[in-house]
């Protein structure tokens, strides 16, 4: 089953007037990445937004070793391929990871210094809710063990 990553894009530091850095894709600033979950919402089709518990969530890139962990398991996905996209509104780095049942895409924009990943369900929730979640990524960072 294909799991959407979903991208929300906002202006770049260098659309206000200050000067932009040369787009760089992330596993050339770093090979290994965390990052931290800031919202989890579950939107139900009819109704208001639901806040739910964050609880110090996190997932793990490894670019070396083509690995990223599941931050909803114990999962480790294989990352197949990658792709940098800088659009003019963000640096969006695509990342393809095989979790053994189907491909997933992940793709951590960045605008400016801020790095960050919006993950959603896609509606299989039983009462047709979607499940989102939004991380921060840092460069350099690995897991706590």
């Amino acid at each position: 089953m294909i799991r959407a990553a979903l991208c929300f894009g906002v202006m770049a530091a260098g659309a206000t007037g200050a000067a932009a850095a040369e787009p760089t894709p992330m596993w050339a600033i770093a090979s290994q990445w965390r990052c931290d979950l800031k919202q989890y919402l579950k939107l139900p089709m009819e109704g208001p937004a639901q806040q739910m518990e964050a609880d110090g969530r996190s997932y793990a890139i490894d670019f070396d070793a083509n690995e990223v962990t599941s931050p909803f398991g114990a999962a480790i996905g294989k990352i197949t391929r990658r792709e940098f996209s800088p659009n003019g509104l963000a640096e969006d780095n695509v990342v393809f990871v095989d979790w053994g049942g189907g491909p997933s895409v992940r793709v951590i924009s960045r605008n400016g210094e801020t790095w960050h990943n919006v993950l959603d369900s896609g509606w299989r929730d039983e009462g047709g809710a979607l499940w989102v979640a939004a991380f921060a990524c840092v460069p350099g960072a690995q897991m706590e063990q």
